[in-house]
């Protein structure tokens, strides 16, 4: 059965996935600027097209005038947000702690990791690694006084 389902698999449409997640991450992490204001952009759209869309039903199907329709619309939206708002503020502290808890999980399972790594090589890898490292700060520092 699980042979059926991964030979219906196609590896390019599984490779274009993958190049799509790698591009999108490099973007991400290049220009952040350029994502967040696409984001921003596309959430103004929804928005816009939302509340288009709900002024339209209040208009032409519960006999609204266009302003009364519109500040129905932008009200409810803006009661929608304060409430969000007010939730995340009341929850905000637990957030915090367990992003913190994570993060500290996290810091502490790539320690074990490095360190672990560390012990199993050979003293020739160690000096290969401490050099490299030298060799670059060296670098960095010899294009810090340039």
């Amino acid at each position: 059965m699980w042979r059926k389902q991964w030979a219906s698999m196609d590896p390019l449409k599984v490779w274009s996935k993958k190049v799509f997640f790698i591009i999108a991450a490099l973007l991400a992490l290049l220009a952040p600027d350029l994502l967040w204001a696409q984001a921003g952009h596309l959430l103004h759209i929804f928005f816009e097209a939302l509340s288009f869309l709900l002024e339209e039903v209040l208009i032409h199907g519960l006999g609204f005038t266009k302003h009364g329709a519109q500040m129905l619309v932008f009200y409810t939206f803006l009661f929608l947000v304060c409430g969000a708002m007010w939730l995340l503020s009341r929850r905000l502290p637990l957030l915090l702690e367990v992003a913190k808890a994570r993060l500290h999980l996290s810091f502490l399972n790539a320690r074990d990791y490095v360190i672990q790594t560390w012990l199993l090589m050979s003293v020739f890898q160690k000096i290969k690694i401490v050099l490299a490292n030298l060799v670059g700060l060296g670098l960095g520092l010899s294009v810090l006084l340039m």
